[in-house]
């Protein structure tokens, strides 16, 4: 009782720390450590709580008699370990972080069916058959594959914003189930195979002929026929018969080009009604390339009062200025048609064979001749009246017909190297062999057409 009465009084009076009250203390301080790091360990894993733990110096050695001091140099110490452990905790997540990018490398895309894991599909198999069971399975994927295709053969409804999904979704389907026929030795036969894709094309038949019929432009047509083309050629890879979709091709043509004719009749009539039928000046060589020599036009009428022996340049230019036999509206007009004959044959390659293609182009060429141009021609020559000035129109009218008939042997050859580009460079060949003949720049004053040439 006396020591303690003494050790009181020292406490109270003298104000300092006895080993008593510092031992208290640093036990003190410890458990409260004790139940923070314990807290905290129960969301962290062990390494961050063993970052975490405070070590705490002698309390004895920090400002002896002073309590307060030493209590606050405790704290700031803890607070000062604390913040440097976070530090380190959010470094070393961070680092983690960024050998975990390192090492997982992206998902590549797949290039070829030969990159599909198929584990599955021969697990399952093997287990069926182990079980006696694989009749049974087959039957029951044959169902799940029929009703897959049945949802993906549904009609989409704005067929034109979705037609590419549309087709690619049930081309991928069937190129998938040719692959899986090709790896598995008893799921899928061929016999199974033909049966899934005869039930699929004929709804595939009636939506392509539903939304071609209601395509108005020929643009579009070309654009859908292009993508059906490619889904085509992707099922013959794949061993299907595509013969019944590209029939659907062939039985919309006759609406493509109608809709191209109908297109061309307008261009044609608005450059007609342009033409003001006055004499077509040609003052350069570049003019006369443009206008005369490229689509084959005659730089002199026929039988012509002033037609006399006329010596070409090296390039086979007449001399200039010179006053074309035509207006400003044949050229126009020739330029038109090539783009008609572009625009067919951009729609019927992929449809016809390499021998039909040329036939089936000069088919719809002559055609479109016979009835847009003949038409717009016989309209402009209707709507001249019988006046002398008028009469003179007629005149000009008709030697646009003369001139238009005379350059169809070179939109011939022209129509001949787009359809066959390979028959392109032998032509220039001929063309250049001929240009070396002697005297082949001398036009006879007695023949039927003087052309420079091509």
């Amino acid at each position: 009782q006396q020591q303690r009465q003494q050790q009181q009084k020292s406490g109270s009076s003298g104000g300092g720390l006895t080993a008593l009250n510092a031992g208290g203390l640093r036990e003190l301080l410890k458990r409260s450590s004790r139940k923070g790091s314990n807290k905290s360990s129960a969301a962290a894993d062990p390494a961050t709580t063993a970052a975490t733990v405070i070590n705490l110096d002698d309390v004895s050695d920090l400002y002896p008699g002073e309590p307060e001091k030493a209590i606050r140099a405790l704290l700031q110490q803890q607070k000062l370990t604390t913040s440097s452990s976070s530090t380190n905790l959010a470094r070393l997540l961070q680092q983690h972080d960024q050998e975990a990018t390192s090492n997982t490398s992206p998902k590549q895309p797949l290039t070829s069916l030969l990159d599909l894991d198929m584990t599955g599909v021969h697990s399952a198999v093997h287990v069926a058959k182990s079980l006696g069971q694989l009749e049974a399975f087959r039957e029951h994927y044959l169902d799940q594959r029929r009703l897959q295709i049945s949802a993906d053969l549904q009609q989409p409804l704005n067929f034109l914003e979705s037609y590419q999904s549309y087709l690619a979704q049930v081309t991928g389907f069937f190129v998938l189930e040719s692959f899986v026929q090709r790896v598995t030795d008893d799921l899928v036969g061929p016999a199974e195979g033909a049966l899934l894709w005869a039930g699929a094309v004929r709804p595939l038949r009636g939506t392509l002929e539903l939304a071609l019929d209601q395509l108005g432009s020929a643009p579009l047509m070309l654009m859908v026929k292009d993508f059906v083309l490619l889904a085509c050629v992707a099922l013959e890879r794949a061993r299907y018969q595509v013969s019944l979709v590209t029939e659907v091709l062939l039985s919309s043509q006759g609406r493509y080009h109608d809709l191209l004719a109908s297109q061309l009749q307008k261009q044609l009539a608005a450059a007609v009604d342009a033409d003001v039928l006055t004499e077509l000046e040609i003052r350069t060589e570049v003019q006369h390339n443009k206008l005369v020599a490229e689509y084959g036009l005659p730089w002199q009428l026929e039988g012509a009062a002033n037609a006399r022996k006329v010596q070409l340049n090296p390039r086979g230019v007449p001399p200039l200025p010179y006053s074309a036999p035509f207006t400003a509206s044949v050229p126009e007009m020739m330029r038109l048609v090539r783009r008609f004959v572009s625009d067919s044959l951009a729609y019927l390659r992929g449809v016809y064979s390499d021998a039909e293609l040329l036939p089936a182009v000069l088919h719809q060429r002559d055609r479109m001749l016979s009835k847009v141009v003949v038409e717009v021609l016989s309209a402009k020559a209707h709507s001249i009246g019988s006046s002398e000035e008028m009469l003179r129109e007629c005149m000009k009218v008709a030697a646009n017909v003369w001139a238009l008939r005379t350059a169809m042997d070179a939109l011939d050859d022209w129509t001949i190297d787009q359809v066959r580009p390979e028959a392109a460079s032998a032509a220039a060949a001929a063309a250049a062999a001929q240009a070396t003949t002697p005297g082949a720049a001398f036009q006879p004053e007695s023949s039927s057409s003087t052309q420079a040439p091509q």
